[in-house]
């Protein structure tokens, strides 16, 4: 971001999780910027578009308490559909152009197109799968993940896009693989979210644990806490805990190695 001029606009496409996220980080970021280098009349306006009526509707409880975390960061939450993006600029169904210096998507992902035939793809471009992961019409072809969709029996609508969720599912068509390659029946997959944790900056976060809604410093620490123990070697943990202690003592790193 360039600094020298008195406002920079950044504007976030999508209140989600992953976007309410990443502009509580960047507000956070971008003061300690300007603090740094000794403009404080330097102004970063993060703009955060979202074309429903509420936020982060897996979390109805803490939709209040979501969008007086954006207003205290001086996050603008603007309610618009986006009808196109252009060179430093956004353009809104209503014909509103907003300029911004930088632009980032974060309403959603859709899968690259594979084509076969016959099709295997459902409307939205993602392959729906069965109870054991397989295609239908290509049953020796299992998906997983971004490009999968698994509608759970007994519900109206796919499982969200979860990374703990697409890791159990590659663990599950690993085994059928494996069950299927020994000739024995394959084993239908099952799973229950076991919770959802989202950061809104430093020490303030909301989230469900096992079907208890927790919020402020306890989410927070809860999420750094379980993302720990999943990134994978042990240097690598001590390398993060350590980073993350000292986050909680100073101010973050603002320098360029």
């Amino acid at each position: 971001l360039c600094l020298t001029r008195r406002e920079v606009t950044v504007a976030l496409i999508g209140a989600g999780a992953t976007g309410i996220e990443l502009a509580c980080e960047l507000a956070e970021f971008t003061a300690q910027v300007a603090e740094r280098i000794a403009h404080p009349e330097v102004r970063t306006r993060i703009v955060l578009l979202h074309r429903g009526g509420s936020v982060l509707p897996q979390f109805p409880k803490f939709e209040t308490y979501v969008e007086r975390a954006l207003r205290r960061q001086g996050i603008e939450l603007l309610r618009a559909e986006v009808a196109r993006v252009g060179q430093r600029k956004i353009v809104l169904n209503d014909g509103t152009r907003i300029a911004a210096d930088v632009i980032i998507w974060t309403a959603g992902v859709q899968p690259n197109p594979v084509v076969t035939q016959p099709n295997a793809a459902d409307g939205r471009g993602f392959f729906a799968v069965n109870e054991f992961l397989q295609l239908p019409l290509y049953p020796e072809v299992f998906a997983a993940g971004d490009c999968a969709s698994f509608t759970p029996a007994g519900s109206d609508r796919p499982m969200p896009m979860l990374a703990q969720i697409a890791s159990e599912e590659g663990k599950h068509i690993a085994k059928n693989i494996a069950r299927s390659l020994l000739n024995r029946p394959l084993r239908p997959f099952r799973y229950r979210i076991q919770g959802i944790l989202l950061s809104l900056g430093r020490k303030k976060g909301i989230g469900v644990v096992k079907g208890i809604p927790v919020r402020g410093f306890l989410a927070w620490w809860l999420m750094r806490t379980i993302y720990l123990f999943k990134i994978i070697g042990t240097v690598n943990k001590l390398k993060t805990a350590y980073d993350w202690t000292l986050n909680l003592l100073v101010k973050r790193d603002t320098c360029q190695r």
